[in-house]
Formats: C-alpha cells, structure tokens, sequence
C-alpha cells in the first residue's frame, strides 16, 4: 500500500508545521486520555500507529486486523 502522512497543523498561523509517515490511508486520530500520546488507524493496512506527544514521535505500529475502526485508546501502550 501507498504510505499515509498526517500534518500538524498551526492553526492559529495557518500553515503546516510538520508531516509525520502513518499507515496508508489513515481513517482517524484519537488521543491517550492524558493527551501525551496520539494513535492513527488504518483500514487500509489494518494497522495503528502510536505517537509520543507533543514531538509526534513514533513509539509502536500495532497490527490491528482487518478494519480496526476509527480508533480506540488502550492503557499503558508499547510500555508507556
């Protein structure tokens, strides 16, 4: 499959601030409910990306099946 990106958007500045590489066609976005990371899904590729906040650093791809949805968060993810 073709690579995805998600762009962090200013949007107080109106510009992109950075694109961070995801699984192909993400299908959302949700956050950790402290808000220090980020998880990404993808149906296209049945995977879940995890991010560490605020940087956008990857810390774990979780291979979700097929169809893992928009997104859910689950405690304590690749140890954190």
């Amino acid at each position: 499959s073709d690579a995805g990106k998600v762009a962090i958007v200013d949007v107080a500045g109106l510009r992109v601030k950075k694109s961070v590489p995801v699984a192909a066609r993400p299908d959302g976005i949700c956050l950790s409910p402290g808000g220090e990371y980020a998880a990404v899904a993808s149906n296209a590729e049945g995977r879940v990306d995890i991010f560490l906040l605020p940087a956008w650093k990857p810390v774990a791809a979780l291979e979700a099946g097929a169809g893992p949805g928009s997104c859910l968060w689950m405690e304590n993810v690749a140890g954190h």
